[in-house]
């Protein structure tokens, strides 16, 4: 595991807030509550395993297929779904989890369409199901969604601007090397023609 594995894997402190609002959100029956708490903590494993083996959407050097994305979204689903009789549209505060799939795992292009796509799910459950608590649903992990795009891309801008730098590295290189061989052919032409002249005399 490398450092991109280790960062996908410090997010799962927060789970600590879906976890604390299954037992103070909604007052439902201590059953659901049980089985919102068991769903947050699979939630956890299943994202664990996707990060440290798997796909590997944090430790990539080479993009994700989109399929292999979803596939891992559709996963961590499962355990969401046991949550939402006790978090409501308060299932929002995973929605970071899922961004964090591709941004991570895909091009810089498709990562910024899945993060559109995720905001817009984040922002159109509470509107839908429950426009009262639409403020406190959607602030913190629409925030988290942006910083994530917002880190990718400052991490594709330096990217490719360590490509540029190489490739102007690369053709001084060329030039110089160029430059080396120019002057050693001018010397030896130089030297033949001296010869040569000294050869006719």
């Amino acid at each position: 595991m490398n450092a991109r594995s280790m960062y996908g894997l410090i997010w799962l402190v927060f789970l600590v807030i879906p976890l604390v609002l299954v037992w103070t959100l909604h007052p439902v029956a201590l059953g659901w509550k049980i089985l919102g708490s068991c769903g947050t903590v699979l939630f956890g494993v299943v994202y664990c395993w996707i990060a440290v083996s798997g796909q590997k959407p944090f430790d990539r050097v080479e993009p994700l297929k989109i399929r292999h994305v979803v596939a891992a979204a559709g996963l961590l689903l499962i355990p969401v779904c046991l949550t939402i009789p006790s978090l409501g549209v308060a299932v929002t505060s995973f929605a970071p989890y899922f961004a964090s799939l591709g941004v991570f795992g895909l091009s810089f292009v498709a990562a910024l369409c899945w993060s559109t796509a995720t905001l817009f799910f984040t922002v159109a459950v509470p509107l839908i199901f429950s426009p009262q608590s639409f403020f406190n649903s959607v602030v913190w992990p629409a925030l988290v969604i942006l910083c994530l795009t917002w880190v990718k891309f400052i991490e594709v801008r330096e990217v490719a601007e360590q490509k540029m730098k190489n490739e102007l590295d690369l053709v001084k290189e060329r030039e110089a090397i160029s430059r080396d061989v120019h002057d050693m052919l001018g010397h030896t032409l130089t030297v033949v023609s001296l010869k040569s002249q000294l050869a006719l005399k």
